[in-house]
C-alpha cells in the first residue's frame, strides 16, 4: 500500500488526521497530523450503522418476568380448606373479617377475591392461591416517525 502523503511504499499504514482528511500514511508522514479515531477510522456512516443495529438488538430482547395469578380452581380450594378446618362459612368469615356472603361467593366462583383477601384466605387456611407463570413478551422498540438526524443532515447540505 502506498502512503497518500510521500507516495512510499508502506507494509502497514497508519491512518491519520491531517487537516481534517483522513489519510493512509507511512510512520514518518503520520506525525504531521495525529491518529484518527475509532469513529473515523471505520467511517461515519459505517459508525452509525452499527451504533443504530446494537440499539435496535438490545431493545428486541426478549424479557421473562415472572408473575403470580390466582389459580382456576380457587372456589373448591378454599371450600376445601374450609371443612378440612371443620369450620362453617360463618367461622372463616368471622376469622378474617369479611361477611359469610362474601365467602359463599368466593367458593361458588361468583367472585374472585382481590390480592387482600387472597392473602388472608391462604394465611389462615394454610393453602395457595397463586401460582406463579413466565411470561416472555419482545419490548418493542420506539420507531420514530419523522425526521431523523440524518434526514436534517442531508437537508442541510442539498
Amino acid at each position: 500500500m502506498l502512503c497518500e502523503m510521500c507516495g512510499i511504499d508502506v507494509a502497514n499504514p497508519i491512518l491519520s488526521k491531517i487537516s481534517g482528511t483522513i489519510l493512509q500514511t507511512c510512520q514518518k508522514c503520520s506525525t504531521m497530523g495525529v491518529e484518527a479515531s475509532e469513529r473515523e477510522k471505520v467511517g461515519n456512516e459505517k459508525y452509525i450503522s452499527d451504533v443504530m443495529n446494537k440499539r435496535s438488538n438490545r431493545l428486541r430482547e426478549k424479557v421473562n418476568k415472572t408473575e403470580k395469578i390466582l389459580i382456576s380452581d380457587f372456589g373448591n380450594l378454599i371450600k376445601n380448606g374450609r371443612e378440612r378446618k371443620k369450620w362453617s362459612q360463618q367461622e372463616l368469615a368471622s376469622k378474617i373479617s369479611e361477611k359469610k356472603s362474601t365467602i359463599a361467593s368466593i367458593e361458588n366462583k361468583q367472585y374472585k377475591p382481590e390480592k387482600k383477601l387472597i392473602r388472608k384466605l391462604e394465611t389462615v387456611l394454610e393453602i395457595k392461591l397463586m401460582e406463579a407463570i413466565e411470561i416472555k413478551e419482545e419490548m418493542k422498540s420506539s420507531k420514530a416517525t419523522g425526521m431523523t438526524l440524518a434526514d436534517l443532515m442531508e437537508k442541510g447540505n442539498g
